[in-house]
Formats: C-alpha cells, sequence, structure tokens
C-alpha cells in the first residue's frame, strides 16, 4: 500500500470512521527512508476504560462526614502505595458499617452509562488523606470500618481523522508522539517532510 495516492488512504479513513454499526479501527504504517510513521484513527467516540494501566487505589475508611461535600478520611493500608487519587476519579465504598445507601450510589460516567460509584473532588484546605464526594445528608451516621477503591470508569478518547491530523498534528509532548526533547519542534519538521512525501505519491 505504499503505492497508495493519499487522496484514496483518507477516502478509506473516512470509511472506517462513518462505519454504520461502529468505527473499524484505522492504521496507516509508512515508511520513508530513515523516517517512519504509524497513524492510529480508532474514531471520534473511542472508550478508554482504563486510563493508567495500574491496580485501583484501595483505602481504609476511618470516616464519613454528613453533608452537602461530605469529607470522607481514609489512612494508607499495608502494601500499598501512598498516593492520592486524582481529581475526577470514581471510588466505590464496601464493608462500611452505617451510611446506609454510601455503597449503592449511582452516578453517570463521562461515556453517560450510570456506574455504581462516587466522583471524588478535593479542596484546597481539605486535610492530608481526605477526599470529598456527593451529598450523604440523607444517610444514617457512619458507624465504622469500610474500605475505599478507586473505580476504573471509561472516559471518552477521540481521535482525529487522518485530514485532520495532517493539518494539525498537535504539539510535541502533548497532543503528538514527542521524541527529542533537545530539539523541540523537530517533530514537526518530519511530520511536515511526511505530508509532502504523500502528496507527491
Amino acid at each position: 500500500c505504499e503505492d497508495t495516492p493519499l487522496s484514496e488512504v483518507l477516502k478509506w479513513n473516512e470509511l472506517c470512521r462513518n462505519a454504520p454499526t461502529k468505527p473499524i479501527a484505522f492504521v496507516m504504517v509508512h515508511t520513508g527512508g530513515m523516517f517512519g510513521s504509524v497513524f492510529v484513527d480508532f474514531g471520534s467516540a473511542h472508550v478508554v476504560s482504563d486510563p493508567n494501566g495500574q491496580q485501583p487505589m484501595v483505602r481504609l475508611v476511618e470516616g464519613v462526614e454528613s453533608g452537602p461535600e461530605a469529607l470522607v478520611r481514609v489512612t494508607v493500608p499495608d502494601g500499598q502505595a501512598p498516593g492520592s487519587l486524582p481529581e475526577g476519579s470514581y471510588v466505590e465504598f464496601s464493608e462500611i458499617k452505617g451510611c446506609d445507601g454510601l455503597t449503592t450510589h449511582q452516578e453517570a460516567a463521562p461515556t453517560g452509562e450510570m456506574v455504581t460509584a462516587w466522583q471524588v473532588t478535593t479542596k484546597p484546605n481539605d486535610p492530608v488523606n481526605t477526599v470529598r464526594i456527593g451529598d450523604t445528608t440523607g444517610f444514617p451516621p457512619y458507624a465504622g470500618g469500610g474500605l475505599m477503591t478507586e473505580k476504573k470508569v471509561g472516559r471518552l478518547y477521540p481521535f482525529k481523522s487522518l485530514a485532520e491530523a495532517l493539518k494539525d498534528p498537535g504539539m510535541p509532548f502533548d497532543s503528538m508522539v514527542g521524541t527529542d526533547m533537545i530539539n523541540f519542534g523537530s517533530e514537526l519538521q518530519v511530520h511536515l517532510a511526511l505530508h509532502a512525501t504523500l502528496a507527491v505519491q
């Protein structure tokens, strides 16, 4: 497919993106002398179910406040790495005494589906090892125990079409793969050369 004209490749990409049931994965590999490129397009509504590939964080629950933005106090159990949950993460609770409804609460995920979890937030002056969840004013008081586990929730990760990526490849180390931290921007020069090579064929 090295001899396929760019106009034909663009048509195939659009065909894959607009498949009737769901987008078809489109992968284009191009080699040109000492440079090569790989282009991947999984469609405009691709869902990534596990953004970081790490084990979910687990924390021991020490307290759950009653309030509209309830503060949950946690500790790090033995064997778990310290660290805080990223803003906007989702967590689920188990083995909690009291606070009925905490383990069955549902929220809409970024993909629109309902998940049994709480989305966590923080405020600048919150104590260490705490997160905020939603409204717990209607729940009975927290009585003790419990685990808070990070829940992996799917997020939309839209891909550009080949036509869009050729016009706007993004910035290196941001929306474009970065390869050279000393000669910053050299990736854009290689992209321009690739685009010229594809246009000539």
